[in-house]
């Protein structure tokens, strides 16, 4: 199940808190997915319960004043405390038990719904519902009617005329406009993927970033930067475009329709799938990744596709889609890297409409996601390496050798081998970590 619901089961009578958290009191059950994260055992008066009993005025006022970074900035590689002040809706909830729960975007039209159980010596209540093995990943669509309800709900309880309610309608009414401005509403996304409030005078002007750029070349690029770096990246973008349109070009008509992401499954899965998918539609065997690979890239792969060896932080390649061919061009310093990279960039394309420029990056978007994992399902298929590996499994040093048969990572055939449950001897991969900004790393395999 793929829904994320604020169930407001009645309003409550209170005696904590100011006015304006009193009159919007509520009992608040909150569902993910088919996890109901508001579950909890009372420590004081032991105990079950689903739903909590807070007000919604501080969460309301922190979704409208955050709408748009909460909404369109994707996890960092490496989060810092600022992002997540952005994102997580427990922390406006002071002095209220509230589940360590947050939200960002998970690139295009998805959204990321995470929780930590994270048991505090000061809390009443100790919540019981883990997270999900990897965080569940939901149409925006579905979503934001659930934010818009949440405020709207607190408005009707706020007394109007006190400047709790004065406060959250202005910033609700800026959002809601902004909604209805096809002007408005592309510049306020593009500052959200930046964890820019669009609203705040003093803030960066999101345009003079872009130039010439298409819209989404710069999605792209933004979801993967941060502010320090888009200015740097968005420069090398417009200058590697030319040297783009020199690079070789693959047939991606022949791949035929790519895969429906319905986002009911894992981006891995997507990816692994796809590439499953097109080697059966090719003809093509995963007993030979190597001339598969090469029946898909032409020389996207070869030195006369590299754009640079060493590029922006966190790029690894452009793509440009005309018609029923793309130009792929990689950022690699490596043949197992080019190899790699090019792969994830025909993925990238082959999910692209005409006349698209794209960039392949280590965001931890769908997409992104995606792209990787069908890269190393082609260059290292998990058949592949079990029919190797068998019941013996491999050794540090058979991974290497396995690796440079390939052109391929070592890491990427590392956790092929994983995947298909070949057996790892005097190998020590370090644990995989969630992707989430309680706990990620960046998961460039390339």
């Amino acid at each position: 199940m793929t829904t994320f619901k604020f169930i407001r089961e009645g309003w409550t009578d209170s005696d904590v808190g100011d006015a304006d958290e009193r009159a919007t009191f509520t009992r608040l059950r909150i569902m993910a997915g088919n996890a109901i994260v508001t579950r909890a055992f009372s420590k004081r008066g032991g105990g079950e319960t689903e739903a909590l009993n807070v007000p919604l005025f501080p969460l309301a006022d922190f979704i409208a004043k955050q709408w748009w970074p909460l909404l369109y900035e994707p996890v960092r590689s490496q989060p810092q405390e600022a992002f997540a002040a952005r994102h997580r809706l427990d922390l406006p909830m002071h002095g209220y038990a509230f589940p360590a729960l947050g939200l960002c975007s998970a690139g295009d039209d998805a959204l990321v719904v995470d929780w930590a159980v994270i048991d505090s010596e000061y809390s009443p209540l100790k919540f019981l519902t883990n997270p999900f093995r990897e965080p569940l990943q939901i149409s925006r669509d579905d979503v934001e009617p659930e934010l818009m309800d949440l405020i709207e709900s607190a408005l009707t309880r706020l007394q109007a005329g006190t400047r709790a309610h004065a406060a959250l309608a202005d910033n609700w009414k800026r959002v809601r406009e902004t909604l209805e401005s096809p002007d408005q509403i592309n510049y306020c996304m593009a500052a959200g993927r930046l964890g820019i409030d669009p609203y705040d005078p003093d803030s960066v002007d999101v345009s003079q970033f872009v130039g010439d750029l298409p819209e989404d070349l710069f999605n792209d690029i933004s979801e993967a930067s941060d502010l320090s770096r888009i200015a740097d990246t968005t420069k090398w973008a417009q200058e590697a475009r030319d040297t783009l349109n020199g690079c070789p070009t693959i047939d991606v008509q022949a791949f035929g329709q790519p895969p429906r992401d319905d986002l009911h499954g894992l981006p891995g899965d997507l990816g692994f799938r796809a590439a499953r998918m097109l080697r059966h539609r090719l003809g093509l065997s995963d007993n030979d990744p190597k001339r598969a690979t090469a029946a898909i890239l032409g020389d996207a792969d070869s030195l006369a596709g590299v754009l640079t060896k060493r590029g922006p932080d966190r790029m690894t390649g452009l793509t440009h889609r005309t018609n029923g061919v793309a130009h792929i061009g990689t950022i690699a310093a490596s043949a197992r890297q080019r190899h790699f990279r090019a792969c994830s960039a025909a993925y990238i394309a082959w999910c692209s409409d005409p006349g698209d420029l794209r960039a392949g990056t280590v965001a931890l978007t769908r997409r992104q996601q995606a792209s990787r994992a069908f890269a190393a399902e082609m260059v290292a298929p998990v058949s592949y390496l079990i029919e190797r590996g068998g019941n013996s499994g491999f050794t540090e040093d058979d991974i290497e050798q396995e690796a440079g048969t390939l052109i391929a990572p070592h890491d990427t055939v590392m956790w092929q081998a994983l995947r298909g449950g070949v057996p790892l001897l005097d190998v020590e991969p370090r644990s995989p970590r969630r992707n989430s900004f309680f706990d990620t790393v960046s998961k460039d395999e390339g």
